[in-house]
């Protein structure tokens, strides 16, 4: 588990900060995913992921052109805020993302979901 590594949110992380977070889909997307994961990603590799959970389950998988577009949305707005969170880990040399405190956020965002 990477709570060795990344311990749960601290008092420097607000709720507001973390629901701020999770007010953008595709964020929240990023953090269901990687939370399933221990082990880095590589940014399109994510991305078809992500634009495949926009385009609903009558799609198997999303455009080409469509997962460019999510991976970059991802690239230049949502990864480095999640980055600079410490929520994911976004090496932009490589492209390749690593789940951060990610798992910490699951139980949050189920919650805010459930509306508990």
């Amino acid at each position: 588990m990477e709570y060795e590594t990344h311990p749960p949110v601290t008092d420097e992380q607000t709720i507001d900060t973390l629901l701020a977070l999770l007010r953008n889909r595709y964020r929240r997307d990023v953090v269901d995913i990687l939370s399933e994961r221990e082990s880095s990603m590589p940014l399109h590799d994510l991305a078809a992921v992500v634009a495949t959970a926009e385009t609903g389950p009558e799609s198997d998988r999303a455009s080409t052109e469509r997962t460019h577009e999510v991976a970059a949305t991802l690239h230049h707005i949502h990864l480095p805020k999640l980055d600079d969170a410490d929520i994911v880990d976004y090496d932009t040399e490589t492209h390749s993302v690593t789940p951060g405190r990610a798992t910490a956020l699951v139980a949050l965002m189920r919650s805010v979901e459930n509306g508990r």
